[in-house]
């Protein structure tokens, strides 16, 4: 799948054009897309939430919710593992892992900002 930079606005694809199709899920509100209100997750509602135990649960399941609904369009990418991390300031990052369908090899990607 080849997509448009959102920051150079070359193209992209492979690992690119997914990490950055992830990230646009993942920080996309439910609700706020004209024409496509249920594209998104729920990442949003939980972002200013302490980053405890629960607050790590609560935003690993809304990851797994956001690549399980067919809206969003990450059916090329089988999860398998979800880690939720916090630095110092408070910024949240994912780090993904699973099978990445059209080449059936096994990724990571990591430090996906939240």
């Amino acid at each position: 799948m080849i997509g448009m930079s959102r920051t150079t606005g070359k193209a992209i694809s492979g690992m690119d054009h997914l990490r950055q199709r992830i990230a646009d899920v993942l920080t996309t509100p439910i609700g706020t897309r004209v024409m496509r209100r249920d594209y998104g997750s729920r990442v949003f509602e939980l972002i200013d939430n302490p980053t405890n135990e629960r607050f790590k649960v609560e935003m690993t399941m809304a990851v797994y919710e956001a690549f399980k609904d067919p809206v969003n369009g990450l059916y090329d990418l089988v999860l398998t593992s979800v880690t939720v991390t916090a630095d110092t300031t408070g910024q949240s990052y994912v780090d993904i892992e699973g099978k990445y369908v059209p080449s059936g090899e096994m990724l990571r990607l990591e430090q996906i900002s939240l």
